[in-house]
């Protein structure tokens, strides 16, 4: 592991030094160093596995019978979830900026791998989506099949991560009742409810709900590999997984209480938070001095948009009622037990992170920006109900919030979000904006693909009747 790690990152090295336009040797380089750095890893690694492990094929059957019966409700589950994403595979709507990332990730080819600025969408430092496109793409031209399978991947790996975690922080529990509070994430408008509209928010919050477990779980070579992943998908992600870092951190010193500088600094420096921050320098790197997105005026106080986007983060599809279960559920373990803290805190410092930077740093309230920060809200939230002690009493309130998020998924049945949001008829039903009313403020569930039906039907209707029809659509900050 300690060479693959020192070849990788002469590899980040390397391309950092060449990715300046410099003709002819950048795509040189890169492509070098990729070959030969992937030849080496992976020569190393395997002739390692097999001079110290022989397999046995009889105690992995055994053990994946075990696992199987250990893990029924979750098998249950992500089958489930996974005949529907067959079912679908083929509906994916990319809606606005959506529609961008779409129609993007049709020109992306394994040659974008090497032009580290073509990777870069609207700014966005966005590699591993493009990477992931690109690698793909060798294997399939359809854009809307290769979308499918990178964000029902994505899903249904933060579906079982989800599931592990559960079990880290609360354990001693079923794995029903790991399974119910799993559901509430699995049917969640915000997870499989915009799995047709894939963009770069979506797959930051599957990517960090996978990060969450690997790093509960200890498993930190693994979780150093897809904290690259998340941080090179979209800015946010820096606030989030910094955080999570920095309570990582806390957590460790609190649990040391030594004063000594000597041993304060040997938990800083240990290889879990020194390869971390390697990669965060090479991410401050690329944002300061090769491309980052601004289109914004920087960090802000305005009181509207505060206001605003604090609506969003409450009061949109029953997050009022998860961050209510949350706050109970931190209240409670501080009075009464102290084994969730460890759990708690680097979740709840990614949160309040995320929420301060939404606020403070003023560009849409859209509700796909709240992204990764889903992923700490509702595992906060279903690990509070997993400890509750009496089954009965747990048991109904997991299946009761499971059906309000999977029916919230489809149907806009939140009190609140109607009554804090603009309202907008079509026709046999009511939706919510956000804000403008075509735009992504639409797309909080599955709703807004029967609406952009919709459109789309009266649009061409009108342009069959008259094609020299000219049509005003609302405007969005006086531009038409």
């Amino acid at each position: 592991i300690n060479n693959a790690f020192l070849i990788c990152s002469a590899i980040i090295l390397i391309d950092l030094f060449a990715i300046e336009d410099r003709p002819g040797v950048s795509d040189f380089v890169s492509r070098l160093s990729f070959v030969v750095g992937f030849g080496l890893v992976s020569v190393i690694e395997i002739s390692n596995y097999y001079k110290h492990k022989r397999i046995d094929f009889r105690k992995a059957l055994h053990n994946l019978g075990l696992f199987i019966s250990n893990h029924v409700f979750l098998i249950i589950l992500t089958c489930v979830v996974s005949v529907y994403l067959l079912m679908t595979y083929n509906k994916v709507r990319p809606m606005w900026d959506s529609a961008l990332l779409y129609r993007y990730s049709s020109f992306i080819s394994s040659y974008s791998l090497y032009n580290f600025s073509s990777t870069f969408y609207f700014g966005h430092i966005s590699y591993t989506y493009a990477a992931i496109v690109a690698v793909l793409s060798c294997l399939s031209n359809n854009t809307n099949l290769l979308l499918s399978v990178i964000f029902s991947l994505a899903y249904l790996s933060s579906v079982c991560c989800f599931y592990g975690t559960l079990k880290i922080i609360s354990p001693g529990s079923k794995d029903a009742v790991y399974s119910l509070s799993t559901a509430i994430y699995a049917f969640s408008p915000f997870t499989i409810g915009l799995i047709h509209d894939p963009y770069l928010d979506l797959l930051t919050l599957f990517l960090f709900t996978v990060l969450i477990y690997f790093y509960f779980s200890k498993q930190y070579c693994i979780a150093t590999v897809i904290a690259v992943m998340f941080l090179f998908t979209k800015e946010p992600a820096v606030i989030e997984l910094g955080f999570f870092i920095l309570g990582l951190l806390i957590v460790d010193l609190i649990n040391n209480r030594s004063k000594k500088i000597e041993d304060i600094m040997a938990i800083i420096s240990q290889k879990k938070y020194i390869i971390i921050a390697f990669v965060a320098s090479i991410w401050f790197y690329i944002f300061l001095f090769v491309c980052h997105w601004e289109k914004s005026d920087g960090i802000e106080w305005t009181p509207s948009f505060v206001f605003k986007e604090c609506k969003v983060i409450v009061g949109l599809n029953f997050n009022w009622l998860l961050l209510l279960i949350s706050i109970l559920f931190i209240v409670f373990s501080f009075k009464n037990s102290h084994k969730f803290f460890r759990f708690l805190f680097p979740l709840c410092c990614s949160f309040i992170a995320m929420w301060c930077f939404l606020i403070f740093y003023p560009t849409h309230n859209h509700p796909r920006y709240l992204g990764a920060m889903i992923a700490p809200l509702y595992l906060m939230a279903c690990a509070g109900l997993c400890a509750i002690s009496k089954e009965i009493a747990r048991g109904i309130l997991q299946v009761i919030i499971a059906i309000i998020v999977l029916v919230s998924t489809y149907k806009t049945i939140d009190p609140i979000s109607r009554i804090l949001f603009q309202n907008i008829d079509i026709g046999t039903d009511k939706m919510v904006t956000t804000n403008e009313p075509l735009s992504d403020s639409t797309v909080y569930n599955s709703q807004y693909e029967g609406y952009q039906k919709c459109l789309n039907i009266a649009i061409s209707e009108v342009l069959n009747n008259n094609p020299d029809a000219i049509i005003c659509l609302p405007a969005e900050k006086g531009n038409v």
